[in-house]
């Protein structure tokens, strides 16, 4: 009799029990986890057009000066969504986000005083916009439109 007595009493107590047990959730999370990183993996945040007019304007800054300092002339080449600057002391490249793209292959050189040689208009696009460094002639300043 005893033994009959103590089944009786397991079983209420199994039916009792509530919630999950550590297994259940470390599952439930371990999925969570994967669900979100992979969604995580596709959303890339779109680079703001401000900060990568600030990335050329820049680099372009930093030619003007290297070219000052050293006094030495430095070359700048804009392709595709990089700059690259160039001197006998000095290399460096910038690298815009993908949809940003300089609509033509542009190369002029400041010199040893920071000026260009002739007037350029370098034009950079990005979903339909597009952006203008309009450089004045003779001098090295520019600005943007």
């Amino acid at each position: 009799m005893a033994k009959a007595s103590i089944s009786v009493m397991v079983r209420p107590m199994l039916a009792n029990r509530k919630g999950f047990t550590l297994v259940e959730m470390i599952f439930v999370l371990a999925i969570t986890v994967i669900i979100s990183s992979i969604t995580l993996a596709f959303r890339k945040p779109k680079a703001s057009a401000q900060a990568q007019i600030a990335l050329v304007t820049h680099a372009f800054q930093l030619a003007r000066s290297q070219a000052m300092v050293k006094h030495e002339t430095v070359k700048v080449v804009c392709s595709s969504n990089r700059v690259e600057i160039s001197s006998n002391q000095f290399e460096k490249e910038v690298v815009l986000a993908n949809d940003y793209q300089f609509l033509n292959h542009y190369q002029f050189t400041f010199n040893a005083s920071g000026h260009i040689k002739i007037a350029k208009t370098i034009r950079l696009s990005s979903s339909g916009r597009i952006y203008e460094f309009v450089f004045q002639l003779g001098s090295g300043a520019f600005y943007v439109k």
